[in-house]
C-alpha cells in the first residue's frame, strides 16, 4: 500500500500573525520575536492561504475597515484553520470576545506586551 508522504501534506506556515495599521508595532514585535511571518491587512502578500494552518489575529476591532479587510482573509481560508485572536484585556474584555467569536475565532489570547517588548 503506497502512503503519500506525510511532510507534503503539512502548511507550509504552520502560524502567520494577521494584523492592521493600529496593531502593527505590536504585532511585529511578536512575529519577531517568534520568527513567524506577519500579514499586513490592505497589504499584498506572497502568503497563500492553503498554506497556512494557524493564525494569530491583532486589529483594532473598533475599525470598520480593517474588520471588513479581515473578513475578506479569513473568507479564504479553510474551515480547519485555527483563529487565536489577542483580545483586549480591559473593559472591553466581553465586547472584544464576542466580536472575535463573531468573525470565526477558535481560540482567544489575552495580550501581555510586556513579555513581547
Amino acid at each position: 500500500m503506497h502512503r503519500p508522504n506525510a511532510l507534503l501534506e503539512q502548511p507550509r506556515y504552520l502560524v502567520v500573525v494577521v494584523c492592521d495599521e493600529d496593531s502593527a508595532p505590536e504585532s511585529d514585535n511578536l512575529a519577531a520575536q517568534l520568527a513567524l511571518p506577519l500579514w499586513l491587512l490592505g497589504c499584498e502578500s506572497d502568503i497563500v492561504l492553503g498554506d497556512i494552518a494557524q493564525v494569530i489575529v491583532n486589529i483594532n476591532m473598533r475599525s470598520a475597515a480593517s474588520v471588513e479587510a479581515l473578513k475578506r482573509l479569513l473568507s479564504g481560508l479553510p474551515l480547519t484553520v485555527l483563529r487565536r485572536f489577542i483580545v483586549d484585556n480591559g473593559t472591553a474584555t466581553y465586547a472584544s470576545r464576542v466580536q472575535a467569536n463573531s468573525l470565526g475565532a477558535t481560540h482567544h489570547v489575552s495580550p501581555s506586551y510586556s513579555r513581547w517588548a
